[in-house]
């Protein structure tokens, strides 16, 4: 069975046991920017489902490493890592990935291995109550 090893931005195996166990919907602001909405959100999603995911701050053979460009730019790269670039709405590419993803569709080329898929719903949101009529707070989480 493949392994699925999502990469986080941080420098020690300490950091890496703090995030790898924290709750999705308890700790909603940590997911507000970069790759921790995409990468971290996802880990914790699968595991919950009990797939085969690993969270690290480093490349592992014999896994499927997943990341965004950010992250993965600052990691050493062999030739022999099989490597996903989740792209969000930045300019720049990962140049060293074998398979993009990417949040926004009008960027989606299966033909250069590049597929859209949706990013997380907000963790922690509140569900609306639909019984209400007007709106009376908005909130919004992440880079202004």
């Amino acid at each position: 069975m493949v392994g699925y090893n999502f990469l986080i931005p941080v420098k020690t195996i300490d950091e890496v046991l703090y995030f790898s166990n924290i709750k999705l919907h308890e700790s909603w602001r940590i997911f507000a920017v970069g790759d921790y909405c995409w990468s971290l959100q996802t880990f914790l999603v699968l595991k919950d489902y009990g797939l085969p995911v690993y969270l690290s701050n480093r490349f592992e053979k014999k896994f499927i490493n997943i990341g965004g460009g950010r992250t993965l730019e600052k990691l050493f790269k062999r030739t022999d890592h099989f490597v996903v670039d989740i792209k969000a709405d930045v300019p720049k590419d990962y140049w060293g990935r074998n398979v993009q993803i990417v949040q926004n569709k009008v960027g989606e080329n299966v033909k250069k291995n590049i597929y859209y898929i949706p990013l997380w719903p907000q963790a922690g949101l509140i569900p609306r109550n639909t019984g209400r009529r007007i709106v009376k707070n908005v909130a919004y989480a992440g880079r202004i």
